[in-house]
């Protein structure tokens, strides 16, 4: 981030991160946070509201589910359930930890596969070349070999049902490079 100052009396240096918060019913929360180097498979952590207001003070683990205290004791965060029909943001807090993971980068998760979508685009393009020319593979499998080759009907059925398992396949393939 860069130097600032938030609120009266809060600032934070180099190194430091900022989170924004934009809610479904216009609300927006920011948070800071302030991690130390790592000592010991723990980092020390920081975090503050809008305002300055400190919010935790403590340790972060990478591996771990929860952030600690200086204490050492496990932090589980303030639980509260409420519920209100007109606004189900309206007490909404985020989650310390994963807070924590975004910032230090262990929370970015990558996505989906490549390599399987461009297969599946190459069998759409595959299907689409054999539906628009239904005897171009079979000639150009046989032409060399044969004098006026005929498919057979089984030749014929298979073709079609490939049409139908092709798309399939590839509509699975970018299912799996979407997840």
């Amino acid at each position: 981030m860069g130097r600032g100052t938030v609120g009266d009396s809060f600032s934070w240096l180099d190194g430091n991160s900022e989170i924004t918060y934009r809610l479904p019913d216009g609300q927006v929360q920011t948070y800071f946070l302030w991690l130390g180097e790592q000592a010991d498979y723990q980092r020390p952590i920081r975090i503050y509201s809008q305002k300055g207001k400190p919010l935790f003070q403590g340790n972060y683990q990478k591996d771990g589910l929860f952030l600690f205290s200086d204490t050492g004791e496990i932090y589980f965060g303030e639980i509260e359930v409420s519920f209100n029909k007109d606004n189900p943001y309206e007490n909404f807090q985020p989650s310390y930890y994963e807070m924590a993971r975004i910032v230090t980068g262990d929370g970015v998760v990558s996505r989906g596969e490549g390599w399987s979508a461009l297969l599946a685009l190459l069998l759409f393009a595959m299907t689409a070349i054999d539906i628009r020319w239904p005897l171009l593979g079979f000639q150009l499998s046989h032409m060399w070999w044969v004098e006026d080759p005929q498919p057979t009907d089984l030749y014929i059925f298979c073709q079609r049902v490939s049409w139908v398992v092709m798309p399939g396949i590839g509509i699975v393939l970018l299912l799996i490079s979407i997840w």
